[in-house]
Order: structure tokens, then C-alpha cells, then sequence
């Protein structure tokens, strides 16, 4: 079984960062769709989403550069158990920009981030990529992914 597919079933302590050199055709979780362009950690990338699951209700989203999956994210994943039942202690808790009463918590050795609300801890979204460390991380673009609201005129 592929990590991948453990990350997407929320077998969360079996993932340990991206595979490297993963394309598209390497991908197992079913038929995904044809691809969306936009724009990760300010470069051009490919989003393609694959069937939803248990624990990603909405999809697992892949994001490729160049061919290469180089990030996962899943929205409102419900895993089994809180997150550091399964994966102990974060390697960091952070600001989260995805709301004011959510922190992101970081388990970077690992390739996971998460964003969860205080006082439910609901995991309100999950980034899995690549092993580095907690300031590999932090410096990366992506660790401050945001979300703001936008008046229509």
C-alpha cells in the first residue's frame, strides 16, 4: 500500500513525507481530475484532486510542479483520533492563517502540517509534503498559506 493511500485513509502514523519523483501516473487513489492550474508558494503547479474518503471528505487534493506531486492538502479531514494521539508531540505549534482561533500544528520530520481550532480541536486542514525541519518549514511559502475574505464590489 502506497503512502499516499495511508495518508488518504488517515493512517496518519504511516506517513512519512512525500515520496520524492511521484507523477501523476504513480498516484493510486483512483481517478483524479484533469487538473486545475494555479499558484503554490508563488509558482505555477497543478492541482488535481482524487475521490473522496473517510477521513477526506472533500477529496485529496495533489498538487504538482513540474509533473512531480510535491504537496497534499485535505480539507476538513476527520481522522480516528486526535492528531497527537496518533502521531505524538508536534515538532511546533504555530500561527495559522487560516483563521484567528486555529494554530498550525507541525510535525515537519514527518511532512505534516495541520491547521486546528482551539477549544474543539477539529482539524480544519492538512498539508503532507516532503521531511524537513521545523525552520525548513517555517520558511517555506506554503507554512503561510491564508485565507482572507474578499468584498465583491
Amino acid at each position: 500500500m502506497s503512502a499516499l493511500r495511508a495518508l488518504a485513509e488517515g493512517r496518519l502514523q504511516d506517513w512519512e513525507g512525500m515520496p520524492q519523483g511521484l507523477g501523476s501516473d504513480d498516484v493510486d487513489l483512483g481517478a483524479g481530475s484533469e487538473g486545475v492550474p494555479g499558484i503554490l508558494g508563488g509558482l505555477p503547479a497543478i492541482a488535481r484532486t482524487y475521490p473522496a474518503t473517510a477521513f477526506a471528505p472533500y477529496g485529496v487534493i495533489v498538487w504538482f510542479e513540474d509533473g512531480v506531486a510535491s504537496i497534499v492538502e485535505i480539507q476538513e479531514p476527520q481522522p480516528a483520533a486526535p492528531p497527537e494521539e496518533l502521531l505524538g508531540a508536534p515538532d511546533g505549534i504555530v500561527e495559522s492563517l487560516l483563521g484567528s482561533t486555529r494554530r498550525q500544528h507541525v510535525w515537519a520530520r514527518r511532512g505534516l502540517a495541520m491547521h486546528i481550532q482551539s477549544g474543539t480541536g477539529a482539524v480544519y486542514r492538512l498539508y503532507a509534503f516532503a521531511p524537513c525541519t521545523l525552520d525548513e518549514w517555517m520558511g517555506d511559502p506554503l507554512s503561510r498559506v491564508e485565507q482572507r475574505r474578499i468584498p465583491l464590489e
